[in-house]
């Protein structure tokens, strides 16, 4: 499922939608030691035309702007795979637009298609590293449940 909440073109989604993840890669510090492909975020997008098991929202401003991106799943949980999970992929909100209302719109549309799905449970994170404090906030008041932490490390250099 696709959300958009301008009218835009098959096009203009997977264009706008690529700017917005390549504003991400930029800002993260988590892939910089991977080369980066701008027709890969491209191509991200355009897969949930393809595939429309998945759910994409791209949140746009009147005036054309892109201001944040949401992408998710639903699985089987691992230990009983009738318990559906949703996993969420990405979340990202252009800079000049956090604190506002898009990142928890996003969120909850999200969950809502989730739950619509037969989801009866939700995971999201904040494995980016931007605004990891804030982000963490914002998710437990939207109910969600600090379990942990995330880890990460490049493959193939550290064994």
């Amino acid at each position: 499922m696709i959300i958009i909440n301008q009218p835009l073109t098959k096009e203009e989604i997977v264009k706008k939608g690529g700017e917005l993840l390549n504003t991400y890669w930029e800002e993260t510090p988590l892939y910089k030691h991977i080369p980066f492909y701008k027709e890969s975020s491209e191509e991200f997008v355009e897969s949930f035309f393809a595939d429309y098991s998945g759910y994409l929202e791209l949140n746009v401003a009147p005036t054309g702007e892109a201001r944040g991106m949401i992408a998710a799943i639903v699985t089987g949980a691992f230990f009983n795979s009738s318990c559906q999970v949703l996993e969420n992929i990405l979340t990202y909100v252009a800079p000049k637009y956090r604190g506002g209302m898009v990142g928890p719109k996003m969120i909850k549309n999200m969950i809502a298609w989730g739950e619509h799905k037969g989801a009866k449970h939700a995971h999201i994170s904040t494995i980016s590293g931007i605004g990891s404090g804030r982000t963490t906030q914002l998710y437990e008041k939207l109910g969600f449940t600090i379990v942990g932490s995330t880890a990460s490390m490049p493959l193939g250099e550290q064994l």
